[in-house]
């Protein structure tokens, strides 16, 4: 009898325990592409910052790429799904799902607080419909972009001091 009990009792935690990680992790995209190698902090590199964003744009994670955007970039380019619309669009639609990208120059400023750098990115290949062979998207083979990041010096302590891009500006 007492043995039955315990067994209802853990079979009764087993289930809240299986409710609450259903409930926790009902909205998935907002839960596992920021996870907390790809958090903000004072101590990342803007460079950094720069490589994570070109890393969530190869994967067309357009979520974790706003994560990175700067409070006045997002008020004029959000809500994400804005963001991602916009990405889309004819001038940056390269960055989505590229192949390869390489950060040629930066520059900070003396007192640190900006950054720029020039980035270069290869489109995603996609198969020739006539043959096996693959070809790039588009027939360039690169585009350039500047990346501009400066210190959120905003007053919510989650990202103060913490490089944030401003604007990604087509060469």
């Amino acid at each position: 009898q007492m043995i039955r009990n315990m067994a209802k009792r853990c079979y009764g935690i087993v289930v809240l325990c299986h409710v609450f990680l259903a409930i926790n992790c009902f909205d998935v995209k907002s839960y596992i592409p920021w996870s907390t190698c790809n958090a903000l902090s004072p101590t990342m590199l803007p460079g950094m910052v720069v490589q994570k964003q070109l890393e969530a744009l190869a994967r067309d994670d357009i979520y974790s790429v706003f994560k990175f955007a700067s409070p006045l970039n997002k008020a004029a380019t959000g809500p994400w799904q804005r963001f991602g619309k916009m990405l889309r669009s004819p001038v940056y639609k390269v960055l989505v799902n590229h192949s390869r990208s390489e950060i040629m120059l930066t520059v900070h400023s003396k007192d640190d607080d900006n950054f720029r750098c020039l980035v270069r990115v290869w489109p995603s290949l996609v198969q020739n419909e006539k043959s096996d062979s693959w070809r790039r998207k588009d027939t360039a083979t690169f585009k350039e972009f500047m990346w501009c990041l400066s210190r959120c010096r905003d007053e919510n302590e989650t990202f103060r001091d913490c490089y944030m891009v401003d604007q990604v500006i087509p060469s």
